[in-house]
This record gives structure tokens, C-alpha cells and sequence, in this order.
């Protein structure tokens, strides 16, 4: 704004007058101010500057403290690490005045998200648990399991698939409105369905055929135990074993997966023991004698 500023002298000894006149201009003094959101790690934050001046035009600096500046009159700027931050603006008009503000910026750190599982054979459920590193706040989790079925919740869960396979599963977190992610796969795997055929042969024989009939999983690989229920075993799809003594014994197999499924099925085994043919006499031996037996 400007002043007009009049100043009249009169000579006191003949009251003759002259009058000095003045314009002052009067510079006005910017105000500075700004608003910002809270943000996340990396996020890229929007200064919005309010900053005022009743005339003239005003030049800014910026002061981050993290070591960076801008002299924008409307910045982005986004920070590395979660924290407090005390952002400073520095207004100044083109007459050289000068206006100032601090503000706290707060930053939020992201969650690092990990987790642990165990996987399951069919019929039995993947069991998950969160082993993130979490900032400070309430977190909430969700869990998505690959296969279409609704999130689970919680830090735990545990998800038996209907089918055997392998499953993305992906814990999302967020703390503060801070998200993070991550996917890992995780195994619902298949059963074997063991059976078994037996061959006696001969009777009188204890050598015993044993004949794996079982069906494989859907993928993996079968390993085979064969426990002959007196207290021998062998390893093998197809074996044969003998037995030392004409009995009945419980014959069991044992099919494993490569991925650890165990499952078993047994069967009763009757070795066959033909009659012994024998016999004593007695009475005479001469002609036409009965001959006792």
C-alpha cells in the first residue's frame, strides 16, 4: 500500500508557507503456511502451499529434514523411512520480507510382512502364521488362499483345499493404512491309495508273493514298506518273502509320498500246510494174513 505524507511550513516572520509532499510505499509482509498428509514409507507426499500476500509475489524454500529441499511452490517429496519430520517454509516477498513455518509431517512405516506354513497332506489343513515385522499400531491381516474361497483373518489360520495341489497363498497387512504383501506357495498333497495282491502258490509252500496294486497320487512319487507280521520287512512294489513256520500272519503295506503322506492297508496271510502221509502195521506177514494198519 502507499501513504501520501504532506508536510506545510509557514516562515514565522511574514506567515508565507510551502508545502512538501511525499508518497511512502509501505511493503507488505508475506504469511506463510501449509498443509500436508500423513503418508506411508515412499509414499509421495503433496505439500499444498497457503502461503498469502496481499500484493506483490512471493518466492519459497522448502526444508524436508531429511536433507533435502525445493524451491516449488507446491513440492512432492516422499521419505525412505517412517518417522516424524519437521518440514520448514520459508516464504519471501520481492521486497525482501520474510515469513516462516514448521509443521510435523509423520511418516508411517510399512510393515515387512512374512509367514510361516506347514503343508498338508489331503483331508488335513495347511496350517499359517504370521512372522512379519510390524511397526507400532493395530494390525489386520488378510489372507487369500489361491483357490477362489473366501479371505481368512488373523494373525493364524489354517486352509484345507478340496483338491490337492499347489496354492498361492498371499499375506496382506496393514498397520496405519501402511500395506504390505507378500505370496508364498504352499502344498496340499495328494494321497496314495495302497492295496496289495497275494500269491501262496503251492501248498506246502512258505514262500509268499506280494504284488502292489496301489493307486498313485495325483503327482509324487510312492515309496513301498511291507511289514509280513513276523517281524521282517522289505522295501520294493513287488516282493516275496518266506516264511520260517506254516501259520497265519497279518500282512501290511505301507505306501509314503514323496511329500511325506503315509497311508497303509493289511491283510490276513494263511500259509498252507499239506497232510503228512504216514502210517504203522501190524499183525502177520505170512500168506493170506490181514495185515493191521
Amino acid at each position: 500500500s502507499t501513504v501520501k505524507v504532506s508536510i506545510v511550513i509557514r516562515r514565522a516572520d511574514n506567515g508565507c508557507d510551502s508545502t512538501v509532499e511525499r508518497v511512502i510505499f509501505v511493503a507488505p509482509r508475506p504469511k506463510a503456511d501449509f498443509n500436508s498428509t500423513t503418508a506411508c514409507e515412499k509414499d509421495v507426499i503433496e505439500f499444498s502451499n497457503t502461503s498469502s500476500i496481499t500484493s506483490g509475489t512471493i518466492s519459497y524454500a522448502w526444508k524436508f529434514a531429511d536433507g533435502n529441499i525445493s524451491d516449488l511452490a507446491n513440492p512432492f517429496h516422499s521419505y525412505d523411512n517412517g518417522g516424524n519430520y519437521q518440514v520448514q517454509l520459508i516464504v519471501t516477498s520481492n521486497h525482501g520480507y520474510k515469513d516462516s513455518i514448521t509443521k510435523t509431517v509423520s511418516v508411517y512405516e510399512v510393515p515387512k510382512p512374512q509367514f510361516d506354513f506347514t503343508n498338508a497332506c489331503e483331508g488335513a489343513a495347511v496350517n499359517l502364521a504370521d512372522a512379519s515385522t510390524l511397526p507400532g499400531g493395530t494390525p489386520t491381516y488378510i489372507w487369500t488362499f489361491g483357490d477362489g474361497s473366501p479371505n481368512g483373518t488373523g494373525a493364524t489360520t489354517a486352509k484345507q483345499y478340496a483338491q490337492p495341489g499347489i496354492y498361492p497363498v498371499t499375506l496382506t497387512i496393514d498397520v496405519n493404512g501402511c500395506v504390505g504383501q507378500i505370496t508364498k506357495y504352499v502344498t496340499q498333497a495328494p494321497r496314495s491309495v495302497p492295496s496289495f495282491t497275494v500269491d501262496l502258490g503251492e501248498c506246502d509252500n512258505k514262500t509268499v508273493g506280494f504284488k502292489s496294486t496301489t493307486t498313485a497320487p495325483s503327482f509324487g512319487a510312492v515309496s513301498y514298506l511291507w511289514d509280513f507280521g513276523d517281524l521282517n520287512q522289505a522295501t520294493g512294489v513287488n516282493v516275496n518273502h518266506t516264511y520260517n513256520v506254516f501259520n497265519t500272519y497279518t500282512a501290511k503295506l505301507y505306501a509314503q509320498t514323496d511329500l511325506g503322506c503315509i497311508d497303509s492297508t493289511s491283510t490276513t496271510v494263511t500259509l498252507k500246510e499239506a497232510p503228512k502221509a504216514d502210517f504203522t502195521f501190524g499183525g502177520g506177514i505170512c500168506t493170506n494174513e490181514d495185515v493191521v494198519l
